[in-house]
């Protein structure tokens, strides 16, 4: 609002032009009345309670009149507050009668704030359109976002990039292109063979109190070790009873294992994951499955509680599928960026010129082991 006093000015006058026409009329066209004018109240009087802003035109205006000035500046102000309800003005809060005829206003202008926001707000929402940009060229942009692994729960962060990427998906159809929004599921590699273990471990420990007693002692640390697992775990049970059930002499070993010194857990786990695919053959695929699915489901269900839904959700293991010439979808791209001049080999490992694509360095497509 540019200028609050003369506004308040104006519908103030507003409710004197409403009052004369009551019985002032002839009286008026007589007389030189000047226009109501509105005065800041000084912090000391707003302290007692005399409102923002104060006007004695009731009282100088009494006079010409010949009337009680307390008696006009009450129907100036009943005709006031009909004016302010009519043209729903909240951020007048409040006009009142004091002393022997002044009128004082309160204001809070925050109020007209929020309800004109409020307002544009609604406006916007009603109008599709209104942030509609046609591009001059409509483009077919597939929009990856979330893509937590499939390992465990969503946290407070994933919920910021759902939140994310879903609004840029919208603003991004609105304005005119083609877009599918992907989750990536990363259910390929050694993640998937460490979830496996931690479910089929915790499976073993609810018949097995002495295995269920070396998890209370920070057992295989570097597995999956949430509550998330135990219940994942007895679910399994319920669905396969105790067919999954195998052990042997080496994962026994493997289990009394004690204090393994930190730059060896990653080995104890690997150990323990080959003992476990040996003793159970597909099985331990079907686990780590099971395990996936639970997981996915509950990630599926707490995006779409935010109202966050994908397009496709992508699996990592398809690109690892074998054709009928024994290859997969990372070999032909890796063998068609080799053919481009995008590669080159270093240290033993293969790289992807990343930094040529605005990346800040270029990656590692193939480790040398």
């Amino acid at each position: 609002m540019p200028n609050p006093t003369k506004e308040l000015e104006t519908l103030l006058n507003q409710a004197w032009q409403e009052v004369q026409e009551t019985g002032f009329t002839e009286i008026v066209n007589t007389i030189d009345i000047q226009p109501p004018r509105i005065s800041p109240v000084k912090e000391q009087q707003k302290a007692l309670g005399h409102g923002d802003f104060s006007s004695n035109f009731a009282l100088i205006t009494a006079k010409q009149l010949s009337t009680n000035a307390c008696g006009l500046a009450k129907q100036i102000v009943t005709a006031l507050q009909a004016i302010l309800k009519t043209a729903a003005i909240d951020w007048v809060t409040k006009v009142e009668v004091a002393g022997p005829g002044f009128i004082n206003l309160f204001v809070d202008f925050c109020v007209d704030q929020q309800n004109h926001q409020q307002n544009l707000l609604a406006s916007i929402i009603q109008d599709q359109c209104f942030f509609v940009i046609k591009p001059e060229r409509k483009k077919s942009i597939l929009l990856e976002f979330v893509s937590a692994n499939p390992t465990g729960p969503l946290h407070v962060g994933h919920g910021r990039g759902a939140a994310y990427g879903a609004t840029l998906v919208n603003l991004l159809r609105a304005a005119g292109h083609e877009v599918r929004s992907e989750y990536y599921v990363n259910d390929a590699g050694r993640q998937m063979d460490i979830l496996a273990l931690s479910v089929w471990l915790r499976y073993l420990a609810i018949d097995d109190q002495g295995l269920a007693a070396r998890f209370a002692e920070d057992f295989i640390s570097n597995t999956y070790r949430g509550d998330y697992i135990i219940t994942i775990a007895e679910v399994l049970a319920q669905r396969y009873g105790t067919t999954l059930v195998k052990v042997s002499a080496q994962l026994m070993q493997l289990i009394g294992k004690k204090n393994i010194e930190k730059e060896m857990q990653e080995t104890y786990v690997d150990q323990c994951i080959q003992e476990a695919k040996s003793l159970l053959g597909s099985q331990f695929r079907e686990i780590a499955d099971f395990a996936l699915q639970s997981i996915l489901a509950d990630i599926r269900e707490d995006l779409a509680d935010f109202g966050v839904t994908f397009d496709r959700w992508f699996s990592e293991q398809n690109l690892y599928l074998m054709d009928p010439q024994g290859s997969n979808a990372v070999n032909h791209i890796i063998a068609s960026l080799s053919q481009s001049g995008f590669t080159y080999e270093k240290d033993g490992a293969l790289w992807f010129k990343a930094a040529q694509f605005g990346d800040d360095e270029d990656r590692v497509l193939r480790r040398e082991n």
